[in-house]
């Protein structure tokens, strides 16, 4: 057998191309050449893919595409090899997996990269015993992966083949980290950039008109600018402060500018805060334009865009610009895509009786959703609708993301294998948290 990989766990493990084998001293001693004790542990085999250190135990890729976790059983005093692959094997059958990478921090995520070009996720939480497998496509074919420690979180990197404007370009990307409080912050496009340049506020005055000030703004008459993330004078709050919605918000024109301040002018007259609660801490400001430059690496592509929260689709890149319809501090511009979630047939009981393989309509379903801004159903992909959203809470705030459940009504459709769609057609965060159809059984 030949030696493949050598993982150090509680014990040293071998694995070879026909075995798995347990290497150790006498007692728990270090072994030499004269103490040396090796034990084949089971008879599976390892590919040349690495092996991948999670915790404490490892996974390795057997012969077959089989995925195997190697961890020690007490009750046998051994490292055996279970397969994690089992459920879903359809995503495995006929191909082959080139690279992968374990994100541990901060989802559990293991990356897998086919030959076909397609990745695959699995998310991997063996204490919780949860293994959950989804698929990754893109614009191009997936090559490699790899997982670079930054900070306190595990980053995927991936090497993509993509076909731009007739030319064939290799692409190495960054999975952004999808930490965001606000909607404007969400990266939901493949290949993007972004465009956030923030200029950091310091004091803004309850009047009339408000005057902001903020050293070395650089900003001119007549420029569009959004406020964010200001705190007021709270008497309530235990903190003394609380996120202003007075002061924050898109679509002002900046007058009177002078080095470190300008006035805030909303439709053509002063901003009027001589009713709001005093400034306390915080603040940014950001300049709204419609013309975004620097993308001639999509140079031709179709792309998309999240304007401040807002979708902007059908864009395409000329001279390495694309020109928006309305003018965004904070964008995020890329390749398109879908995702897309479709559940396991329904099958189930109804008092006694089982409703499998029989006649069912779906009349209404609740989704529960976190942090998310647009979303489509259906009881197919071609029978979809979009589910409506609220709009802001006020004029010139941005939109709020959503953490609720989410009724909607489906397309009426009897069949007997009843399955549910749910899309995010936007470049726009969807979290699905749980899913909850009202069924209506018909007979035979």
């Amino acid at each position: 057998n030949e030696i493949r990989h050598i993982i150090p766990l509680s014990d040293l493990v071998l694995l070879t191309t026909g075995a798995e084998f347990r290497v150790k001293g006498a007692g728990d001693a270090a072994f030499t050449p004269s103490t040396i004790n090796i034990k084949p542990q089971s008879y599976y085999g390892s590919t040349a893919l690495r092996p991948i250190v999670a915790g404490d135990l490892a996974l390795y890729m057997a012969p077959g595409n089989f995925i195997r976790e190697l961890s020690y059983e007490f009750a046998t005093d051994k490292f055996t090899g279970r397969d994690i692959t089992v459920l879903a094997r359809h995503l495995l059958d006929y191909n082959e997996i080139v690279d992968w990478g374990f994100a541990p921090s901060p989802y559990d995520l293991i990356w897998l990269i086919r030959d076909d070009g397609t990745a695959l996720v699995l998310t991997y939480q063996n204490e919780q015993e949860v293994y959950a497998w989804t698929r990754a496509t893109t614009q191009g074919d997936f090559k490699s992966v790899a997982v670079v420690r930054e900070l306190d979180k595990d980053i995927p990197y991936f090497l993509v083949r993509r076909t731009i404007n007739g030319t064939v370009k290799q692409f190495v990307e960054r999975l952004d980290e999808r930490e965001f409080s606000d909607l404007q912050d969400a990266f939901c496009v493949d290949a993007g950039l972004s465009l956030d340049v923030p200029i950091t506020i310091t004091n803004m005055t309850a009047a009339n008109p408000v005057v902001v000030t903020a050293p070395a703004h650089g900003l001119s008459n007549g420029d569009t600018v959004d406020i964010s993330d200001v705190l007021e004078v709270s008497s309530s709050n235990t903190r003394r402060e609380v996120a202003s919605t007075d002061y924050t918000g898109t679509g002002f024109t900046v007058a009177n500018a002078t080095t470190n301040t300008f006035e805030l002018h909303l439709n053509g007259s002063g901003y009027d805060g001589s009713g709001f609660a005093a400034y306390s801490s915080g603040g940014a400001a950001r300049k709204a334009v419609t013309t975004l430059s620097g993308l001639s690496h999509l140079e031709g592509a179709e792309v998309v865009a999240a304007a401040n929260g807002y979708a902007e689709t059908g864009l395409t890149v000329t001279g390495g610009s694309i020109t928006l319809s309305t003018p965004a501090s904070r964008v995020h511009v890329g390749l398109p895509y879908t995702c897309q979630m479709i559940t396991l047939p329904i099958s189930t009981y109804g008092g006694s009786n089982t409703v499998d393989k029989r006649t069912m309509n779906i009349n209404r379903l609740t989704v529960q959703v976190e942090r998310t801004m647009g979303m489509w159903t259906g009881p197919a992909p071609d029978q979809m609708r979009e589910a409506k959203f609220g709009l802001p809470s006020s004029y010139g705030q941005p939109l709020p993301m959503v953490t609720e459940d989410v009724n909607v009504t489906l397309k009426a459709d009897w069949s007997k294998e009843k399955q549910v769609v749910v899309e995010q057609r936007s470049p726009l965060p969807m979290t699905i948290l749980a899913i909850a159809p009202d069924v209506a059984v018909g007979g035979n």
